[in-house]
């Protein structure tokens, strides 16, 4: 269902798939509980690393990220062109091995 649901970026240029995901992180930064903000900036002044690893499409997350502070974000690697395009859903054994692929020794 994903890769259907992903159809609607057919076309779509990079910039602009770019600026959408920007602005809806600039959106959902808001609603962000300020507890996990909290928790976050917790972890971060202690100096551990901070990954965002949803299964949701990388493009979508990484803005969101970036933007959080997250030092890694890794979602669902989306390869753009075909109508229907090409993924391995980043959930479950898929995320585990590439979390193990990127992190720090």
């Amino acid at each position: 269902m994903k890769r259907v649901f992903l159809s609607f970026l057919f076309g779509m240029p990079q910039e602009r798939l770019d600026a959408y995901t920007k602005e809806f992180a600039l959106t959902v930064l808001p609603t962000i509980f300020p507890e996990m903000r909290e928790r976050q900036e917790n972890h971060h002044r202690a100096g551990h690393l901070l990954i965002l690893a949803p299964a949701n499409p990388e493009f979508y997350v990484q803005h969101l990220g970036l933007e959080l502070g997250f030092d890694l974000t890794l979602g669902t690697p989306v390869a753009l062109g075909p109508f229907f395009p090409d993924l391995e859903n980043h959930k479950g054994q898929a995320k585990v091995t590439r979390l193990n692929q990127v992190s720090p020794a």
